[in-house]
């Protein structure tokens, strides 16, 4: 699994939509657009996902203790740095979200009703606001999510 603060840095120098990063958001997030659809599984085995050599593909592995089996599926990860619907998809359950002007996205944990119930997180972070915006809404708020979910 892709470490998600190494994950963000690559998306914050990002030039643009990456299928590469595509497929490690998807990969390091458990595939969240294909593990609906797994089987339940019992006595030690799970399933493992990783970017595959194809960018913006992910594979999903059967694995038991260290044991990784054949391939159990391939399949092309959603378009999360090019499509802000795809991003949308990343904002964790229970968290609301907003894009700024010039690129700036903001994720913001949500109590009963709505209310705001806790830190903002920013793909523009407070210790930064020299560093250059992320080239696009759609990553803007990738980096907004993916720090959500690390803190």
């Amino acid at each position: 699994m892709t470490d998600l603060n190494a994950l963000i840095e690559r998306l914050e120098k990002a030039s643009g939509s990456d299928r590469e990063l595509d497929g490690q958001i998807e990969a390091a997030l458990g595939c969240p657009a294909f593990s609906d659809t797994l089987p339940a599984l019992t006595d030690g085995w799970r399933w493992t996902f990783e970017d595959d050599d194809v960018p913006g593909r992910v594979t999903v592995f059967l694995t038991l203790a260290n044991k990784t089996s054949k391939k159990h599926k391939r399949y092309d990860a959603p378009h999360y740095t090019s499509s802000i619907d795809a991003a949308m998809t990343l904002v964790p359950e229970k968290h609301g979200w907003a894009l700024n002007y010039a690129s700036m996205a903001s994720v913001i944990r949500l109590g009963p009703n709505g209310a705001i119930d806790g830190e903002i997180v920013s793909s523009w972070p407070d210790d930064q606001r020299e560093a250059e915006l992320p080239v696009s809404p759609a990553i803007a708020l990738c980096i907004a999510s993916l720090r959500a979910r690390a803190i």
